[in-house]
């Protein structure tokens, strides 16, 4: 079930305006599904999914994912180990990929996460899809 559907944008600091030189600042519709809320009896292994399509026309030099992954986690209180991470990339629009995040030492209180790039597998697709059918007309 699909418990978030909105626009994440990429934000500035207070002094800059959202505009990047007359454009809008970067933006992901974020759907998030929770798939324990459809098979309350089943046990997943990452019972959250979510997924990140740019809003954008543009190529910018990062991913939803390296972004605002954290802070899209932090205001659903999802744990990072518990998500499957779906995006695709400007550049490549026609394929799905998945992100695997490994913590990284670092100083201080702030978690830091190395992000990893595959391509979503067929059967992760089809989890996805079930929700967002036009998931399908990538793959």
């Amino acid at each position: 079930m699909i418990f978030y559907d909105g626009t994440y944008r990429l934000q500035r600091k207070k002094r800059r305006k959202t505009i990047i030189s007359g454009r809008y600042a970067p933006a992901w519709r974020v759907r998030i599904i929770d798939f324990t809320l459809s098979l309350p009896g089943v046990r997943h292994i990452k019972p959250t999914a979510v997924v990140a399509t740019s809003l954008s026309n543009e190529c910018f030099k990062t991913n939803c994912a390296e972004s605002i992954g954290k802070r899209i986690c932090r205001d659903f209180n999802l744990k990072v180990s518990n998500i499957l991470w779906f995006e695709n990339f400007e550049d490549d629009p026609a394929t799905v990929y998945t992100a695997t995040f490994k913590p990284r030492p670092s100083p201080g209180f702030d978690l830091f996460y190395d992000i990893k790039w595959r391509f979503a597998s067929p059967n992760e697709i089809k989890a996805i899809g079930r929700y967002i059918p036009e998931i399908y007309a990538l793959s």
